[in-house]
């Protein structure tokens, strides 16, 4: 804690009409081994709550700001956020059950049987608690492909939940402040990032900040100062700003990652420090041998190897971020994995990157001014000719805690140099397909419903056989239940030919489509809304429809990845809140832990196979703490 307070200095807010100009000093005040979040001031500026997984399901947990031992709070579920209500005697928890999300509110010391509590709609994801005024709370949503929205809950029996602005925004983040009910967001518009201020109606749409630098995650801390992360030094460091004179004070100079997200009326702030150092490594599973593939300061993330495991792509984080979130301010990189001493070189800008089966070509991402688009390019690694195949692409839902991996696959290879990837179509998802070796525009190869959505491109190992999910069109948001069906479709791609071969019930959010086995069956796992972490079960249907169940796991994180070569599925898995890498087995449904990792602060994810006998993943080590901002 020493070396890290040593970083920080004590700092002097300088002088202004509306600037506190009180010494301030940086203190630690949670630095358990495990990850705490969302830390929150009560409004006397006596107690600090915060989420932290330290019992294995999340939970909320209340200390003293002077010191004293963090008691949890009793909630039904495992929380997924919370706030504190306006007079400090009770709090309001976005919580996860077996049979979905809700709102509820216990008091705040101990916490207890709900005093309210009322299911969210079904399509909302990535739910975040912002602030209680009044009779109601405002929680932060995600949509989806429309975006994310701010919805008011009602408080009182009966309540109803509706969109708190009109005329949507597209936002990334926002805070509302207690005293004036204004808005302060970030918003992402023509390739930068700045901050916003609005009426808590949406009206009086005001620029705060209209410059190049990386604005985001922005809290108000008085009526007249916005805290945020910025680049502006260069490296993404907390700062605050006067609304009145938009002179911004930078607050911290670290390597480390600080999110502002509590404030006191006395201008006390919390907010997250986050350091973590992922690299890849190889696991051999017939000895259990695992070494360590990459060892570079910045963090690198989701292997893609080819057809037999000699060549690895991947993404390294940039080292002066260009956006701020290092899961897109990347590099790509292709290494001979197969040769120890062999260096990675970077080949390209973007994220997201596979690799041909047969080596030779790389598929990437990169980000456009409008936010729900991307560009994806291919690369010849032997040429370095470039293709644009297009800019109309769907961005990948990622996993919104660790271990942050892809959630669904919007592109695959095929055979040779085909390669099939998912864009927005005039009338909803299209499925395109390029001849990448060909200079050829590419084509339509599937259609979602009109309207409707398409997930999980999954490749057949022969390379004939197309499978996807497909859903309808989304019905109005505020739906209290969505049941429109998850189609598994597969398509020739030598002769065209099309077919449903199952339907899966529930949101789409829910079921994915896992890949192909060796002997042309496909795998689906359908993952449960969990008062811990998520079961997930896994079945197996043939080409005619034809079901069989292979297995229900408990404890189970996003990764999963399916090796048909050897008819098993490498997923991650937690015990007693401590994460491995295990394999199931489909013929038997048995589970193998491979993996011997005892630390909380590990995690794994984009494990892709490399052959017969081993997989390269990412291993990330991080540290989630909480720091304060006192007189």
């Amino acid at each position: 804690i020493a070396a890290a307070a040593a970083v920080f200095a004590l700092w002097r807010w300088t002088s202004s009409p509306v600037e506190d100009t009180a010494p301030r000093a940086l203190v630690p005040a949670v630095t358990w081994p495990t990850a705490e979040s969302e830390a929150l001031i009560s409004p006397d500026g006596k107690w600090l709550s915060f989420v932290s997984n330290r019992e294995d399901s999340p939970r909320i947990f209340v200390q003293a700001i002077e010191g004293g031992d963090a008691v949890p709070v009793a909630v039904p579920g495992a929380v997924v956020s919370h706030v504190w209500s306006p007079e400090g005697r009770e709090m309001a928890a976005v919580v996860r059950q077996a049979n979905g999300l809700f709102l509820t509110v216990v008091p705040a010391f101990f916490g207890g049987s709900p005093r309210f509590s009322v299911p969210l709609d079904v399509t909302f994801s990535d739910p975040r608690v912002v602030r209680w005024l009044g009779d109601g709370v405002y929680i932060d949503v995600n949509l989806g492909n429309p975006g994310r929205i701010l919805v008011h809950a009602a408080i009182a029996e009966g309540a109803t939940m509706r969109p708190a602005w009109p005329k949507p925004v597209r936002y990334r983040s926002l805070d509302i402040s207690a005293d004036t009910r204004r808005v302060v967001m970030e918003i992402r518009s023509e390739g930068q990032s700045d901050l916003w201020t609005s009426n808590l109606d949406g009206t009086n749409l005001q620029p705060l900040t209209r410059d190049a630098f990386i604005e985001r995650e922005p809290l108000w801390i008085s009526s007249e100062l916005v805290a945020f992360e910025s680049n502006r030094g260069g490296q993404m460091d907390l700062w605050h700003m006067s609304v009145n004179t938009k002179r911004a004070v930078q607050l911290t100079s670290s390597l480390m990652t600080e999110i502002p997200t509590g404030s006191s009326s006395n201008g006390m702030i919390a907010f997250e420090q986050l350091t973590n150092t992922v690299n890849l490594w190889r696991l051999t599973l017939s000895s259990r041998e695992m070494h360590q593939v990459t060892g570079d300061a910045l963090s690198d993330y989701w292997p893609s190897a080819t057809a037999g495991g000699s060549r690895v792509a991947f993404q390294r984080a940039r080292p002066t971020p260009a956006e701020g979130f290092q899961f897109i301010d990347a590099r790509i990189l292709v290494l001979t994995i197969a040769d120890r001493h062999a260096q990675p070189q970077a080949v390209a800008e973007g994220f997201g990157a596979r690799v041909a089966l047969g080596g030779n070509w790389v598929a990437y991402y990169q980000r456009l001014p409008v936010s729900d688009r991307l560009r994806l390019l291919a690369k010849n690694l032997s040429t370095g000719q470039v293709r644009t195949l297009s800019e109309k692409c769907v961005l990948p839902s990622l996993t919104a805690s660790a271990p942050v991996d892809w959630v669904e696959q919007n592109l695959t290879w095929g055979a040779e140099t085909d390669i099939y990837f998912l864009v927005h179509g005039s009338d909803g998802y299209e499925i395109h397909r390029a001849d990448v070796a060909r200079d050829e525009k590419a084509t339509v190869f599937a259609t979602a419903p009109p309207g409707g959505s398409i997930r999980d491109l999954r490749i057949s190992r022969d390379g004939r056989m197309l499978g996807y999910l497909a859903r309808a069109k989304r019905p109005e948001p505020m739906v209290a239940h969505d049941d429109r069906m998850v189609e598994i479709r597969v398509k020739n791609v030598h002769d065209g030919v099309e077919a449903t071969v199952a339907r899966e019930p529930g949101p789409v959010g829910e079921v994915f489509l896992t890949g192909w086995t060796l002997r042309g069956s496909v795998v689906v796992h359908r993952v449960k809304p969990s008062g811990a972490h998520a079961p997930v079960i896994f079945a197996e249907v043939g080409l005619d429809g034809a079901r069989r169940p292979v297995a229900s796991v408990d404890g189970f994180f996003a990764t999963v990845r399916l090796d048909h070569l050897r008819n098993r599925i490498f997923l991650t898995r937690a015990t007693s809140g401590i994460q491995n890498i295990f394999t199931l087995d489909l013929a038997d449904g048995k589970m193998r832990q491979l993996t011997t990792n005892e630390a909380p602060g590990v995690s794994f994810s984009g494990i892709h196979p490399l052959g017969g006998d081993g997989i390269v993943f990412a291993r990330d080590e991080r540290r989630h703490d909480i720091w304060l901002v006192k007189r």
